[in-house]
Order: C-alpha cells, then sequence, then structure tokens
C-alpha cells in the first residue's frame, strides 16, 4: 500500500511511492513496480532504473515488458537476517492477511487494542496472530544469542583465570626478590619506585600478550563471521575496547603485589632468605 514503506520505515532512494490508483490498477494486471537496491544493482548496474520496464515469462519473445519501475526501496532482510538481502519486487496492492501496524508505545501492550479495532471495522474479521518485529528478529537470532551468552560466560571466565594467574605470577617474583627490594629502599627507592617496577613488568606481559593476541583474533575472525549479526569480525571498536579492558583488569591483578612490595620492611627483605 501506498504507506506500507513509511510504517516499517524504509525509505525510498529514488522515484516515487505508490500511489492510491496504483493499487486499483494492479487488480486487473501489474503495470508499475518498485525494487530494492539489490534488484537495481543485479539488472542495471549503476544506471538509474526508475522509468525502465520489465515483464516475466519462459519465452523472451513472448514477454510484455509492460511493469514500469517506479521506484528503488532501500535493501532489507525478511526472515532470514544472516543471509544478504534478496532481490526484491513491490507490487501496489489494496487487500491482504497482514496488516503492518507502527506504534510509539510497546508492541507487545497493543495487542488487545488493536483486535478490538478490527472488530470494530468489521465483527467477522479475526486477527490469528500479532507478532511484533522485535519478537520476529528475538526468533530469528535465538542461536546467536545462545551463543553470545555462552562466549560471553567463557571470556570472562577465561579473564578471570588469566587475572588470577597474572596475580599469582607477580606475588612469586615479589617473594623471590624480596632482599632485592630491600636493598632498592635501603638505598632510597619509594613506594611509587616498587609499585612502578613491579607494574611495569606486568603491563610488559600484558603487551606481549596483546601483541600477539590481537593478529591472532584477526586472522581468526572469518571463521566466526558466520554467527555474527549487526557486527563486524574485524570491528576496531570491540577490540580497541577489548585490549583496553585486558589491560585495566592486568592493572589490577599487578597492582596488589606491587602494594605489597611497596610496605616491606627493608630489615626484614634483608634478612629473608
Amino acid at each position: 500500500t501506498p504507506r506500507y514503506f513509511e510504517t516499517i520505515s524504509l525509505p525510498l532512494l529514488l522515484g516515487r511511492n505508490f500511489a492510491p490508483d496504483d493499487a486499483g490498477r494492479y487488480q486487473r494486471e501489474p503495470n508499475v513496480a518498485i525494487i530494492n537496491e539489490a534488484m537495481a544493482h543485479y539488472y542495471f548496474g549503476n544506471a538509474n532504473p526508475v522509468g525502465r520496464r520489465f515483464g516475466w515469462g519462459d519465452d523472451p519473445q513472448k514477454v510484455r515488458y509492460g511493469i514500469q519501475i517506479i521506484g528503488v526501496a532501500k535493501d532489507v532482510n525478511y526472515g532470514k537476517l544472516r543471509e544478504s538481502p534478496p532481490r526484491l519486487i513491490y507490487f501496489p496492492a489494496t487487500g491482504g492477511s497482514v496488516l503492518q501496524i507502527r506504534t510509539a508505545a510497546d508492541p507487545t501492550t497493543m495487542v488487545g487494542t488493536i483486535r478490538r479495532e478490527i472488530q470494530a471495522v468489521d465483527k467477522t474479521l479475526r486477527a490469528d496472530s500479532v507478532d511484533a518485529i522485535t519478537q520476529l528478529v528475538d526468533q530469528a537470532l535465538v542461536r546467536e544469542k545462545l551463543v553470545a551468552k555462552l562466549s560471553s560466560f567463557f571470556g570472562a571466565l577465561a579473564l578471570l583465570l588469566a587475572a588470577v594467574g597474572l596475580y599469582g605470577l607477580m606475588a612469586y617474583a615479589v617473594l623471590r626478590r624480596t632482599q632485592e627490594i630491600g636493598i632498592r629502599v635501603a638505598l632510597g627507592a619509594t613506594r611509587s619506585d616498587l609499585v612502578w617496577m613491579v607494574l611495569r613488568e606486568t603491563l610488559t606481559l600484558v603487551s606481549v600478550g596483546i601483541a600477539i593476541g590481537v593478529p591472532a583474533a584477526l586472522s581468526l575472525a572469518p571463521i566466526v563471521s558466520s554467527m555474527l549479526f549487526g557486527i563486524m569480525p574485524r570491528d576496531p571498536v570491540i577490540i580497541s575496547v577489548a585490549v583496553l579492558v585486558m589491560s585495566v583488569v592486568a592493572t589490577l591483578a599487578g597492582y596488589l603485589p606491587a602494594r605489597r612490595a611497596s610496605l616491606v620492611d627493608p630489615l626484614s627483605a634483608l634478612r629473608c632468605e
């Protein structure tokens, strides 16, 4: 219908929308249509398809090219969100078994109102199924959401284990260098010097891990790309956030041993074996 594209917030990139009399003509024979970007690029390349005519049939000699393209709509996926947008043709129509309704309120709260309004128009009509677009998208992304939750859980677990391991490693390093720390304090090293000494080693280990991990993640990105929707496997923002989170966690894990080193009594440290 003329307001279909407006209802689903699908913009027209070229040409015009359907007019009311277009729908009336379609009931006899289609003579106007709107195509999407994929259709336009496939058949017309970079040329403007508005005003061109097409038809279909088994015999090219008998095809009537009587359908005029009046507009080009932006690509959109219907149902299969993980695949590239298909080539689509929109024809005008006045009737149908599906109503597209747009509301600023929560769609799930409008089900009763929609049913009552339909009954008020015609009591013989019945809305068998009322689904919100968000619900349909959620159903289409069940597998992706499950994988995302599992990946988040195991990612958080791996981050926790890395932090615990890094803390244990630096705590052991501080313990082995107790005498060295005592000598440094005796020679005038301040607490901030000792903290920075331990943190520097921690950040060095993290930097080496990041230098190895980021290229490895980028090289393995195509493997997981089929399980992603709405984000790119090599998104620089996501990679930057991951590096930042790892750096912060590593700094916190290394700070506790560093603070313990800064509180070492020099006399006790020198007697330590």
